[in-house]
């Protein structure tokens, strides 16, 4: 999850409680363009503090996971290749051309 889908997160929990910017700044001692920033992706530093706030007056916590790593290009080659040998050793299906009446 980036900044950006946080802040997404965080704007869709805040619309469906409903609570205000002004209410929420209030209660986590933030101001509404700090808050307005966080929510669009845009605030450039935000204390892991303040986010952690954010989430508890929404009622959402934070939790992490294993980052995905991205594919070597070695990786990619492999999987390219197998989709290769997968295709040639694939069943080739052909299609009757379809009956036409015979004259009598």
């Amino acid at each position: 999850m980036n900044i950006c889908e946080l802040g997404a997160a965080i704007q869709v929990a805040r619309l469906n409680k409903p609570i205000t910017q002004a209410k929420l700044c209030e209660a986590v001692r933030i101001s509404r363009p700090t808050l307005s920033l966080l929510e669009t992706g845009k605030l450039p530093e935000v204390g892991i503090r303040k986010v952690m706030e954010v989430l508890e007056q929404l009622g959402l916590e934070l939790t992490l996971k294993e980052a995905r790593t991205r594919p070597t290009l070695r990786d990619l080659q492999r999987q390219n290749e197998n989709a290769k040998v997968a295709e040639l050793t694939q069943p080739t299906i052909r299609k009757r051309a379809p009956r036409t009446p015979k004259d009598k």
